[in-house]
């Protein structure tokens, strides 16, 4: 492994780099999922399973190959020769980190061989253009990987540090599921020490941090915001476009196991992680992110009217379980039906093979001759999962807003002396009286 310093880059974008000596500053024993915002196993898709307050999922741009293996299990392949299939992260709330918002993306990648070009690993700004666009990127160029961060008039780059591919480890006699071919990345802006740090771990690096394998890093207190308006994205400028194989050759790579977090990690976190990895465990695995299960309601809320429209949502589990896991949808009220029956729970099986694949709960209210006002009823569906790593877990309710078909009084007309039109006479029919004879000018 060798660390380059001096001038990275080809065509027209050149940055002087520097290099400084590694600040480790953490958040004094934080856990690791501590602003944790982001986690993706590839597994077969694109979900984000931190369980985190927002559901920030990727999105497939094109055609990147989710059947590949990844170090963990499945992965995600980009470069599949049209140079226009890659992944978006999008621009949620949770990846706008500003001015001031320090933020940590950690993920494993393997190379096939030398990479042509300079393309992003992972940003969100216009690289193929200039490094002093606004934004933030982690690229590649030959096998040697930078960070570099712009706010549109000032640029910091780090120094570059290489790793080793699969044409390389070809020649070390390393089988092609061999888990040495994997390299950890990682990239930290920090805000409070005003540092941005790049790390490269490939198999070589057995003890901290041999093999030339030391952070590079560079100040960025002259550096603004990082909001570029473009999306994060893995394996192609922010723009989408760039490095398409028309101005530029496209990455080709696999990743796996990819985190986001809105802290900087301190440099033993990102150790811990990394010899975690080596040892056979995802960051899930290790840290503990916890099986969950997501419901997701179609317009954000459920109303339906009785014996009319309905509405629906879905159930999906957040990673592959041990054995079959059952959600148990139970409505709150003898007046829902879920699919079983008014009133009646519904059982829905997740199983190892259909656990990524959502589930639709169809929510119908059965149709009653009591009036109930014109305001709608709140009812609410409750959760429960049993089997495996999913047993007990908190899930979830979802509230139903029943609106009533039954006519008012006022649809055949009101009495007379219901003053306040309520479908009632009653005290409050006598004050309204009481209070009109009283105001009144004649």
């Amino acid at each position: 492994m060798l660390m380059a310093f001096g001038l990275f880059g080809n065509h027209h974008k050149i940055g002087i780099v520097v290099a400084l000596a590694v600040v480790t500053v953490g958040v004094a024993n934080a856990a690791l999922t501590d602003g944790l915002v982001g986690y993706y196993s590839f597994d077969g898709n694109l979900d984000d399973l931190s369980g985190s307050t927002h559901v920030n999922n990727a999105a497939a741009v094109g055609s990147p190959d989710l059947g590949v293996g990844g170090l963990f299990g499945g992965g995600v392949a980009v470069g599949d020769g049209s140079g226009t299939s890659y992944v978006s992260l999008g621009t949620p709330s949770d990846y706008l980190f500003g001015d001031s918002t320090s933020f940590t993306i950690t993920y494993w990648l393997k190379m096939p061989a030398s990479q042509a070009s300079d393309p992003g690993l992972i940003g969100n700004k216009n690289w193929s253009a200039t490094g002093g666009n606004q934004g933030f990127v982690q690229a590649i160029a030959g096998d040697d990987v930078k960070a570099n961060v712009a706010d549109g008039s000032t640029r910091a780059d780090t120094s570059s540090i290489d790793l080793d591919h699969d044409a390389y480890w070809d020649g070390q006699g390393k089988g092609p599921l061999d888990p040495v071919r994997w390299t950890f990345v990682a990239i930290t802006v920090n805000r409070s020490s005003n540092i941005l740090t790049d790390y490269v771990m490939d198999g070589w690096v057995t003890s901290q941090w041999n093999d030339s394998s030391t952070p590079t890093t560079v100040g960025i207190g002259a550096i603004g915001s990082l909001d570029s308006g473009y999306p994060i994205n893995i394996g192609q400028d922010g723009d989408g476009v760039g490095y398409d194989n028309s101005a530029y050759p496209e990455l080709v790579a696999t990743f796996d196991d990819m985190a986001v977090w809105r802290r900087a990690l301190s440099t033993a976190e990102i150790w811990e992680i990394y010899t975690a990895g080596r040892a056979g465990q995802s960051f899930a695995d290790y840290a503990g992110v916890s099986a969950y299960v997501q419901i997701t309601e179609s317009g954000g809320a459920t109303e339906v009217t009785e014996g009319g429209s309905g509405d629906d949502y879905e159930i999906v589990l957040s990673a592959q379980p041990t054995e079959t896991v059952q959600v148990t949808a139970t409505p709150g009220d003898a007046q829902i039906n879920i699919g079983s029956g008014p009133g009646v729970p519904l059982v829905l099986d997740f199983t190892t093979g259909n656990w990524q694949t959502p589930r639709t709960v169809s929510v119908t209210a059965f149709d009653d001759d009591i009036y109930e006002g014109e305001t709608a009823h709140k009812t609410t569906i409750t959760h429960t999962a049993d089997g495996g790593e999913y047993t007990g877990v908190t899930i979830s309710s979802v509230e139903v807003s029943v609106i009533d078909d039954e006519l008012t009084c006022g649809d055949w007309g009101y009495f007379a002396t219901d003053l306040n039109r309520d479908c009632y006479v009653d005290l409050r029919d006598f004050a309204k009286f009481a209070l009109e004879w009283l105001t009144s000018p004649d």
